[in-house]
């Protein structure tokens, strides 16, 4: 990287630079479509079939769902404030 006038770092001109919303836009584009192709199939036989253990998929999601939420709510308790 190169240091211009302004005393900040100038991005490079070549092209194995990639910036970060391409690359933000490109993970966040590909997490929605596999979320869309795990998750439209299963609701759909959920919610349209007469399979045996489809009472499971909504006790299912929690558990998948869960973990995510715990940090927070574990730190959602605690302060950080001093006495």
């Amino acid at each position: 990287m190169q240091w211009n006038a302004l005393g900040t770092q100038s991005v490079p001109s070549d092209k194995s630079y990639t910036p970060t919303g391409v690359t933000l836009m490109w993970v966040s584009s590909a997490a929605a479509a596999l979320g869309m192709a795990i998750g439209f199939p299963i609701a759909w036989l959920a919610a349209r079939t007469t399979l045996p253990g489809r009472w499971l998929v909504a006790p299912a999601m929690w558990l998948v769902l869960l973990p995510s939420w715990l940090p927070a709510l574990a730190g959602s308790g605690s302060s950080s404030r001093t006495a």
